[in-house]
């Protein structure tokens, strides 16, 4: 928490020395203060979640993280609409910056305080050492056929999902949104994530996890088609007759950040309950720790996405990212449909039978 106050911190200074200073420098540090941003941000993603884990009665920690995601998702619509309410009302963009960084540095600051106010829990022994889990137990699940699909499955989403911080960016310079839009972009994707935390869990639980994760990537294709085809529609003579202006083109930008926040969700969701499907119970806790080293690798994949782009232009890396998600769409058809069921021969009830474990 202390590190990630050190890299808003920094990212608040260097937004307000940027009027004094080279543009090449406040990118530079720009990039270091999202660097160190991100390496924070994924570790403390994972210890919060043990943390809740080990302070909690294994019965209601379901219970805990749901809401934690019912809040956090009420919360990102609220800073989204304060974004909005910043941008709208800023005469110059660089003084909207200089503000939301300084709100967030308070947010941030406030939420490191209340961390280290917070119980750490009871801590349990590991029945293996550190150093056995991370020279084998990372590598064990891979040995089963069915987590090699998943994770897979999960580099190429993530991959596609590396351009998401590059579409503002891509509407500001061909759809010609507003600078208060951004926070009603915010606002869309927080909805869609909203509506998501609510919907996934009504899937019952005999359900397989499978159908998320590829209402996800279809999610994922549909943004990116969704974000790619504005231009062309709005440069077409049937839009110029429909239209005298561009805020349907506006519109139709924001319902694609409904659809991230909605993917977002699904996979959030269906993330664990599909490792827990394909793995046996001694396994699933190496699962999980392999998946959650490749999430945190993932989480760089937006520099990948900016090297893409200084190579090439912005819209061949959403051409690519589009292509990367529909791969990952294709992958997720050989994912494993987990659900149990009764096989029925003869007037004979069959026993359920787990699949996934090859």
């Amino acid at each position: 928490g202390a590190f990630r106050l050190v890299a808003v911190a920094f990212l608040t200074f260097t937004a307000f020395r940027s009027p004094d200073q080279d543009p090449h420098d406040v990118v530079r540090a720009l990039l270091i203060g999202f660097f160190l941003y991100q390496v924070s941000s994924t570790v403390l993603g994972r210890a919060s979640v043990r943390s809740i884990a080990g302070a909690s009665p294994t019965a209601i920690c379901g219970v805990i993280f749901h809401q934690r995601a019912v809040i956090g998702a009420i919360v990102a619509i609220i800073g989204g609409a304060v974004v909005w309410s910043v941008n709208r009302s800023a005469v110059d963009i660089r003084d909207a910056i200089e503000v939301l960084f300084f709100l967030a540095a308070i947010s941030v600051c406030s939420a490191t305080w209340f961390l280290f106010a917070m119980p750490g829990g009871k801590r349990t022994r590991q029945p293996e050492s550190q150093t056995a889990l991370l020279s084998t137990g990372l590598l064990r699940p891979f040995r089963t056929r069915s987590y090699r699909t998943f994770i897979l499955f999960r580099v190429a989403l993530g991959l596609a999902a590396a351009a998401d911080p590059f579409i503002i960016v891509f509407g500001l310079r061909r759809i010609g949104i507003e600078l208060e839009d951004i926070g009603l972009a915010l606002v869309a994707y927080a909805i869609g994530h909203f509506a998501g935390v609510l919907l996934w869990p009504l899937w019952s639980p005999p359900r397989s996890a499978r159908a998320p994760l590829q209402i996800a990537a279809l999610l994922r294709v549909l943004a990116l088609i969704i974000t790619i085809g504005i231009p062309p529609i709005v440069a077409s003579t049937l839009y110029a007759d429909l239209f005298a202006s561009p805020e349907p083109a506006v519109r139709l930008f924001l319902i694609q950040y409904v659809l991230i926040g909605l993917a977002v969700s699904a996979h959030g969701w269906a993330n664990q309950r599909y490792l827990q499907d394909i793995s046996t119970p001694e396994m699933t806790r190496q699962a999980v720790t392999t998946t959650n080293v490749v999430h945190g690798i993932l989480a760089f994949a937006p520099f990948l996405a900016a090297y893409l782009i200084d190579r090439t232009s912005l819209d061949e890396m959403l051409w690519v990212a589009t292509a990367v998600a529909f791969i990952a769409l294709l992958i997720s058809g050989f994912l494993i449909d987990s659900r149990v069921f009764i096989v029925r021969r003869a007037g004979v009830r069959g026993r359920q039978r787990r699949f996934g474990l090859s």
